[in-house]
């Protein structure tokens, strides 16, 4: 199941939406969503790193719209955002496009030694 208003995925069994609190239907809601959402739970390899960090993942894969009192803002797709997450909080956030995604995916399933920076790389900041 997916929150309507915010796109992350739900355990079959909350009626209310752990990231943004929305109230979810009551039956599973069968749409295409314009984000996913994964959670990874930090390990400390040092004194210096904060207990229960976090790294949220999404990836957009159609424009995003959100709507609140201030305004409504529209988050582009097809890309990815990168955020960590200390308690209840983003400490630091990137967004990628979907190709350095796909390449992000690639490196952490095979880890082969690569200039850098990449010809891709080079021409777009040439």
């Amino acid at each position: 199941m997916f929150c309507q208003r915010c796109g992350f995925g739900q355990p079959s069994d909350h009626r209310f939406c752990v990231t943004c609190g929305a109230r979810l239907p009551g039956h599973p809601v069968q749409t295409r969503v314009p984000k996913v959402t994964r959670l990874f739970l930090g390990i400390q390899t040092s004194e210096q790193d904060p207990p229960g960090a976090v790294l949220r993942v999404s990836r957009y894969m159609e424009d995003h719209e959100f709507t609140a009192p201030e305004g409504t803002v529209v988050i582009p797709g097809d890309h990815a955002r990168v955020s960590i997450w200390l308690v209840d909080r983003p400490v630091a956030a990137i967004s990628v496009t979907q190709s350095d995604a796909e390449a992000l995916g690639r490196f952490l399933l095979d880890p082969q030694p690569a200039s850098w920076p990449s010809a891709d790389t080079a021409n777009a900041t040439g």
